[in-house]
């Protein structure tokens, strides 16, 4: 699946501010553990992400789906399935 730039960077947004690291400095395709999420971050994350791209993630989702290209894919997939192409 090909990324949407505009998720990406909201997805990065979103965690930088969660926990506290620059978004420049935010990898990706590594692990949302390095940065410090923890239990009480996710939950945080999840209403920021649930809100800002009308999904329904659950913390579930983002431990299964650990990196923010994954967690993109994910979002972009909920998307698509509750709002298909005309």
């Amino acid at each position: 699946m090909i990324i949407d730039k505009t998720v990406m960077n909201n997805l990065k947004k979103i965690l930088a501010a969660v926990v506290n690291v620059p978004a420049a400095n935010i990898d990706n395709d590594k692990s949302m553990v390095i940065y410090g999420i923890d239990s009480i971050k996710i939950i945080v994350m999840l209403q920021k992400i649930n809100k800002k791209f009308n999904v329904d993630l659950k913390a579930g989702d983002i431990l299964t789906h650990a990196t923010l290209c994954s967690l993109a894919a994910l979002i972009q997939e909920q998307q698509n399935h509750t709002h298909p192409a005309l």
